[in-house]
């Protein structure tokens, strides 16, 4: 059996898909679910002053999930095209929420971070890629206090630590940018 780049398992002349894992289906709801109340606040209801902190955290929050926690289930291409989906419903909705004087903050709008999440998942596919083609090994997040990744059950090498340092220099300078 061979296990391509793309998460297909190819045995003989039979191409068989990967499943979604339970943990993909309820973060993926989470997330649907997260913006939704999210645009259902900034949109429909009045603009506050804590729809924008909810706003803040999650455009931030979401780049820093998709690499420290998600990284395994973005290998798989029909979960990353759910989340490429997801973050042009983000640019829908940074277009939408740029209107609403409420949400601005004193160094920009609290939907500034929505526009960005595009970005890192081409700049963590990319990294991906990269790493492949180096090492014929799949891209892995360090963990605090760890040497080890256990969902690939292997050391990390300074490859990893390196793509971690480019993805999170790349999300400090957009946060600095948008805030």
């Amino acid at each position: 059996m061979y296990r391509n780049f793309n998460n297909y398992e190819i045995k003989g002349r039979r191409i068989k898909t990967t499943r979604f894992s339970l943990y993909d289906v309820i973060s993926i709801i989470v997330y649907i679910l997260l913006i939704v109340f999210i645009a259902y606040k900034g949109v429909y209801k009045s603009s506050s002053e804590s729809t924008g902190k909810w706003l803040i955290a999650y455009s931030f929050g979401t780049p820093l999930f998709l690499y420290i926690v998600n990284y395994k289930s973005l290998r798989n291409i029909r979960i990353y095209l759910i989340w490429i989906t997801i973050s042009i419903f983000h640019l829908v909705l940074y277009n939408k929420l740029q209107g609403f004087e409420s949400l601005s903050t004193h160094g920009g709008h609290s939907a500034n971070g929505l526009q960005y999440t595009i970005v890192y998942l081409i700049l963590w596919q990319l990294l991906r890629v990269i790493y492949y083609k180096i090492t014929k090994m799949e891209l892995v997040a360090p963990m605090r206090g760890s040497y080890y990744d256990y969902f690939d059950c292997r050391k990390l090498s300074i490859l990893d630590y390196t793509a971690f340092i480019i993805y999170m220099g790349v999300f400090i300078f957009l946060t600095v940018n948008c805030i």
